[in-house]
């Protein structure tokens, strides 16, 4: 199944992933201490806006192109694809035997050649073959959703961050403290799962593939 297919199909769960925190913000920028009728009408307020609001997360997640998505979820400036490191990520995997990969795909597992072009060896070599399998395409579409959710939340962080740190002025109300601080810790968690499946889809296209 082809990536812009998946992303397709993520469309929903990303508006329900991103809802959450934006609520949870809401909430505490209305200074809701406890769940009651406050805690009812905000969500009320969100289902409402549900259009709307879809059509902001869509707009969230399309704000940075694809690259800088790969960089942010695996923090690395370059060479960020995991496939790049495919010969480390298979030898922690008890269902692949290293040494049948590396006799059956010598040129990706051969240590002289670069990141980037082991990453495009893997892809060619291995993914495409069994890109329509279940475990590949299920870890392909997680790491998508996630992917694009995070780059949302990223987004978002830097804004509260920015807004609170420029506190009240003539034309700005103040942010709750706790507003960018909600967001970071929902953009680290959404990272972890983004990277970790993306690293299972490279691992499992192998396991498929042998």
């Amino acid at each position: 199944m082809l990536t812009g297919e998946l992303k397709t199909e993520n469309q929903k769960q990303i508006y329900w992933i991103l809802a959450f925190p934006l609520i949870l913000c809401a909430a505490i920028q209305a200074g809701v201490t406890s769940i009651s009728d406050e805690w009812l009408k905000l969500a009320a307020i969100e289902g409402a806006s549900g259009a709307l609001l879809y059509g902001a997360a869509l707009v969230l997640t399309n704000l940075l192109p694809q690259s800088l998505k790969h960089k942010l979820v695996f923090t690395r400036l370059k060479d960020e694809m995991p496939a790049g490191r495919i010969h480390r990520l298979i030898s922690k995997d008890p269902r692949i035997d290293f040494d049948a990969a590396s006799t059956r795909w010598p040129d990706i597992f051969d240590e002289s050649i670069g990141q980037s072009k082991r990453n495009s060896l893997w892809y060619s070599n291995i993914y495409k073959p069994v890109r329509d399998s279940s475990p590949v395409k299920q870890a392909h579409r997680t790491f998508l959703l996630f992917r694009d959710v995070t780059s949302g939340l990223a987004f978002l962080f830097f804004t509260a961050a920015i807004w609170f740190a420029l506190g009240q002025t003539s034309w700005i109300p103040p942010l709750h403290g706790a507003t960018p601080v909600v967001l970071f810790v929902f953009t680290v968690l959404t990272l972890i799962v983004a990277r970790n499946a993306g690293t299972r889809m490279v691992v499992n296209a192998v396991a498929e593939a042998l």
